[in-house]
């Protein structure tokens, strides 16, 4: 049976990101030892805010190996790589291939 599980690192101030848009305070908690690699390897599929989203593509190819992503978003996601889909208007829209708006 698939479970749903929230993950996300936010700093105590709230926010995932500075103001701007890295996220470099997180890399002395990229350590094997906290587990994230074994948490990623049994997940099957990522939901995303279109902000993460942006900043996933900053980092070069789509780091989350084969799984699929799902974009939420008020706004049309332009570029989608395959197997990514954008939830717009509370319908999904397939957006691969779409071109910027």
């Amino acid at each position: 049976m698939s479970r749903t599980v929230y993950y996300a690192a936010v700093s105590l101030d709230g926010f995932i990101a500075e103001t701007d848009g890295g996220v470099a305070w997180l890399d002395p908690f990229n350590s094997p030892e906290l587990g994230y690699e074994t948490f990623i390897r049994n997940v099957g599929a990522l939901v995303l805010g279109r902000t993460t989203y942006d900043q996933s593509l900053t980092v070069g190819p789509w780091p989350y190996g084969g799984r699929p992503g799902r974009v939420v978003s008020a706004q049309r996601t332009p570029r989608a790589p395959s197997r990514r889909r954008s939830w717009r208007d509370g319908s999904s829209t397939d957006t691969r291939g779409a071109s910027a708006a």
